[in-house]
């Protein structure tokens, strides 16, 4: 919701919701803290990809890019991110204990991703 937005106004926001089928969820209401069912999610970016005319990769990287540089630097995670490593191979051989510590302390039912490096 932040991203659509933040980059192209509240009703394109709307339009994506309806494109999802989600017509009836109120702005605002999706919030950072909240996990969603993953056919939400995959709603969500079908709409974005057809109202934002941009391709499916094209709004996941959008997306991972709106991450990190607005969300998570925008809401004190700097040092968690610095903390991951110095390097790409450092950063990503660290991600599964960023994760395995998100899952305990913020968010208990999530099944996060993990990454190995080789």
């Amino acid at each position: 919701e932040q991203f659509v937005i933040s980059r192209f106004g509240v009703e394109k926001w709307r339009a994506v919701k309806a494109k999802a089928g989600l017509d009836d969820v109120a702005d605002g209401d999706f919030v950072d803290s909240q996990q969603y069912d993953q056919d939400v999610t995959y709603r969500i970016v079908g709409g974005m990809v057809e109202e934002l005319l941009m391709t499916q990769d094209e709004v996941l990287e959008a997306l991972g890019e709106f991450f990190i540089s607005s969300y998570l630097l925008n809401n004190g995670h700097l040092d968690l991110l610095r903390a991951q490593g110095q390097t790409l191979r450092e950063f990503m051989g660290h991600m599964d204990t960023m994760h395995a510590y998100l899952k305990k302390e913020v968010y208990q039912d999530i099944v996060p991703p993990s990454f190995k490096t080789e």
